[in-house]
């Protein structure tokens, strides 16, 4: 591919993608699922990766349908582990999703119980899938498709690189006119410390009743969009952390919070 305006199209619909599987709620899994697959297998740039990791770095042991019984009626049985390598994780992940989708696995059921981290809400049960499996998928998509931008140059237009809490390993890309802010995107770094605040969040938010449980995973789940867009904006973040601070009177979730806010406040 050499028209970098179709590769921002490809990078933004399979965001938008991403983020509407990530977000699912459970009695509409398989919809999602099924919208998150179809832009896949009609996006060529990405289904042509994928296609070659599946012939040329799936585990010869891989048995998909194997996979799906084991977890299907072995209760708190989960996936994996899965393979070593960015390639082995992407062809088996997106098997189980596929596998997942032809045998119509509901979200209603006991199908995700051992992601369920404690909890016996669908939703959370549901989300924990999505976090420990889906998640990688997208992340190893998005990784392949920041590299071709860079190949392409997409990110050299006035772009700068900005340490962020003194650190030389976690950076923002900031840029003028039309740069494409790719680096923010995908920072690693960045993407695994704000997830380990999350899930210290998401831990501490299981004292919480029901409602205050899913206000806390909706909101975690935008602020993880939020760095993803390589832009946060404090119109977003600000209300979502104030927000968090006043649904528990707790010591160590509004500490938890705090850390948030500190983590975010050099990028508003």
């Amino acid at each position: 591919m050499n028209d970098k305006v179709e590769l921002k199209k490809v990078l933004n619909g399979f965001h938008g993608q991403a983020s509407r599987l990530m977000r699912a709620q459970f009695d509409c899994f398989q919809e999602e699922l099924s919208k998150f697959l179809s832009y896949i297998e009609n996006t060529p740039l990405i289904k042509d990766h994928i296609d070659e990791c599946v012939a040329n770095d799936l585990p010869k042991e891989f048995d998909v349908d194997g996979e799906i019984d084991a977890v299907r009626n072995g209760y708190g049985t989960i996936f994996g582990p899965f393979g070593g390598s960015d390639e082995e994780e992407t062809a088996e992940i997106y098997l189980i999703l596929q596998a997942m989708h032809k045998h119509k696995i509901s979200a209603r059921g006991l199908f995700f119980t051992g992601y369920a981290n404690g909890s016996k809400l669908y939703q959370d049960m549901l989300k924990g899938f999505l976090d420990r499996v889906a998640y990688i998928l997208i992340e190893h998509v998005e990784r392949y498709l920041t590299q071709i931008g860079l190949e392409m140059g997409l990110d050299e237009h006035q772009s700068q690189i900005v340490n962020v809490n003194n650190s030389p390993n976690a950076q923002v890309s900031t840029a003028g006119g039309k740069s494409f802010l790719i680096a923010t995107q995908n920072n690693g770094l960045m993407r695994s410390e704000l997830d380990s605040l999350l899930s210290n969040l998401l831990h501490l938010a299981q004292k919480l009743d029901a409602e205050q449980r899913e206000l806390v995973s909706d909101s975690a789940e935008t602020l993880k969009e939020e760095l993803v867009s390589g832009a946060p904006k404090g119109k977003v973040v600000r209300p979502i952390l104030a927000a968090l601070k006043g649904i528990s009177t707790g010591a160590e979730f509004i500490a938890a919070v705090t850390q948030i806010a500190d983590f975010f406040a050099p990028m508003l």
